[in-house]
């Protein structure tokens, strides 16, 4: 599925040139300030909503009518349009937001800092050691601020093998983008294995409150929560 996604990714990108010329995007960037935003607090659960319109693997996802949380960080807008009914423009204007999308081309860059992102979504994999570094340039001169996705034990090595670094969470997917299963372990390893320091954000699979708890125990202090917010709206707004 995710070479599928990937697949189309491309064919998507080259639409976009079309319409608006990548050097046109580049120059916007120079004019856009964005603002320097307060990182997530270490003391609460800080929780990212997600928001799509549908999945490949479960189909239509109902509207949430109650995204109001005293722990609301961040809200997640997943910007491919084929595989998940999201588009850039679907950004909250007031509040703070993450890109997540599969980004693979500057043209993403230019585009998410024009659309003024606080965050965006760089997943390890999808990116040789020089594009990732040449991201994580420009997103830093933007003022930018990067989760750096991993899929499993050998990616969190790497990461730290090469001390990539100007990063502001390492994102912990819990769900296999080969065959969309989730599985718990790469959270409980990289907790091993990283430092306290380390700023984590555990996305996927969060069905209820009982995770986010056991997890924030444990110093996860970020959750992307999507089609179960409502399960951890109604604890902390109850």
């Amino acid at each position: 599925m995710i070479y599928k996604i990937i697949e189309n990714k491309i064919i998507e990108l080259k639409k976009h040139k079309k319409k608006l010329k990548e050097r046109i995007l580049k120059f916007i960037c120079y004019k856009i300030k964005n603002k320097i935003i307060n990182f997530p607090k270490i003391n609460i659960p800080n929780i990212f909503s997600e928001k799509k319109k549908f999945s490949p693997l479960r189909g239509k996802i109902k509207k949430d009518k109650n995204n109001k949380n005293k722990f609301l960080y961040c809200n997640s807008i997943l910007t491919d349009l084929k595989f998940f009914g999201g588009t850039i423009k679907e950004k909250f204007k007031k509040n703070t937001s993450l890109r997540k999308d599969f980004i693979i081309e500057k043209y993403q860059v230019y585009e998410s800092v024009c659309s003024k992102f606080n965050y965006v979504l760089l997943i390890y994999f999808l990116l040789d050691e020089l594009k990732l570094n040449n991201f994580i340039k420009l997103f830093n001169f933007y003022k930018t601020n990067i989760v750096l996705e991993i899929k499993n034990k050998k990616e969190l090595i790497e990461i730290k093998k090469k001390k990539i670094n100007k990063i502001s969470l390492i994102g912990i997917n819990n769900r296999n983008l080969k065959n969309f299963y989730i599985d718990y372990s790469l959270i409980n390893y990289s907790l091993k294995k990283v430092s306290k320091k380390t700023l984590l954000l555990s996305e996927s699979g969060i069905k209820n409150i009982n995770y986010v708890l056991k997890y924030f125990n444990r110093n996860v202090n970020c959750f992307l929560v999507g089609e179960y917010i409502n399960n951890i709206n109604f604890f902390f707004n109850g």
